[in-house]
């Protein structure tokens, strides 16, 4: 018995292992310790910030992005990538509360910034959370500022005179822009009762108006109608001022009147330059006129001193007569010059604008229009097309 017992302990102990060379149990490595940050550069510090990241070593990001924004020498974009690096990892480790602030720092920085979509759920939701405040904040903050710039602008102006069918309409404003913010002013106008506005683009001139006309060929009416027209001016971002709104439009009547073409061709400055050229054609008709009758007598007088002891020079007689004939030929020429003239002047007196009213050819670089459409009183300003189809 104690033979046997013997040779099983001796059995076992032949099939254990040798002490020395025992295995140990397998474990799961641990991550190697992160290097001392203040032996890298923060260039160095960054992209190690970004490797933990990508290698989902949150905890280590968190720490990492702490001592980069600590660095003075971290440049604009790599404070920026941080940011998003940090925020992103307080949103896994951390509580959500804590991610907030470095993302809305990112955001106050460069509000353009998106992350992907292929972003953790949890780090997206606390990013669009922020994103979305932040936009709030970013609207109010540009309403109020619009607002302000708003209130420096003035537009002063009255509305066209005499307003008679078939006859250019024009506008003309001035406008107090301190701060030059306005590049459009606009009149949109409608005949009343007519759903659809037509935007006229005004231009602005040297001096600071605003000036634009509607053709007389849309104004043409039989019967007369009411205008109703509504000024804004804006920029590039919307309407910062307007005078009537598409609700409340300001109003003009429009007497009847058809086109008229042939109406007061002439400007006063082509009857006067008419009336001023015969005037000085007939002034030297008279001088010429003058100027031969002297000679005539003199020639006269010369003739009747000659005597048969003192006769005349008859040379000289005979350059002063063709001398007198020429000036008489230029006279009787200044005449009829002048005679022409006064028919003229008399032809043009009753087509001249005497009154100044401004009568101007409607070409299209100056009275181009848009169609614009109203909703819930917000005027849609058009792009700068010559004509778009009513919507």
């Amino acid at each position: 018995m104690l033979v046997t017992v013997g040779l099983v302990v001796t059995l076992q102990l032949a099939a254990a292992p040798p002490r020395g060379k025992a295995k140990a149990a397998p474990v799961t490595p641990a991550s190697a310790p992160l290097p001392s940050t203040s032996s890298l550069s923060t260039a160095a510090l960054v992209t190690q910030t970004r490797q933990q990241y990508d290698a989902l070593e949150y905890d280590r990001v968190a720490k990492l992005a702490e001592a980069a924004l600590a660095r003075p020498d971290l440049t604009i974009e790599q404070k920026l990538d941080v940011y998003a690096l940090q925020g992103s990892a307080l949103a896994i480790v951390a509580d959500p509360i804590d991610a907030e602030k470095p993302f809305r720092l990112l955001l106050r920085a460069c509000p353009e910034f998106n992350l992907p979509d292929t972003t953790p759920p949890k780090i997206l939701a606390v990013f669009r959370k922020v994103q979305v405040e932040e936009k709030a904040v970013l609207d109010e903050f540009a309403a109020i500022q619009r607002q302000r710039l708003a209130a420096t602008l003035k537009l002063t102006g009255d509305a066209p005179a005499g307003a008679r069918g078939g006859r250019p309409l024009r506008f003309q404003y001035r406008l107090r822009d301190p701060q030059g913010a306005v590049d459009t002013v606009r009149v949109q106008y409608r005949r009343k009762g007519e759903g659809e506005f037509t935007s006229l683009p005004l231009k602005r001139d040297d001096e600071g108006q605003w000036a634009g006309r509607i053709p007389g060929e849309w104004s043409a009416s039989e019967a007369g109608f009411v205008l109703e027209y509504v000024v804004v001016a804006g920029d590039d971002k919307g309407t910062l001022l307007s005078l009537g709104r598409p609700a409340q439009p300001q109003t003009l009547d429009m007497a009847p009147g058809q086109v008229d073409k042939n109406a007061y061709p002439v400007p006063v400055w082509g009857f006067v330059t008419a009336a001023s050229a015969t005037g000085v054609v007939g002034l030297a008709a008279g001088a010429l006129a003058a100027t031969t009758a002297w000679v005539n007598a003199d020639y006269h007088r010369q003739l009747d001193e000659s005597t048969p002891e003192r006769p005349a020079d008859g040379a000289a007689l005979k350059r002063q007569a063709e001398f007198g004939n020429t000036i008489m030929v230029a006279q009787f020429a200044g005449w009829g010059v002048t005679g022409l003239g006064v028919v003229i002047a008399g032809l043009l007196a009753p087509f001249t604008n005497w009154s100044g009213e401004v009568v101007e050819n409607d070409g299209p670089a100056a009275t181009a229009t848009t169609k614009v459409t109203t909703t819930a009183g917000v005027t849609a300003l058009p792009a700068q097309e010559p004509r778009l189809a009513a919507r």
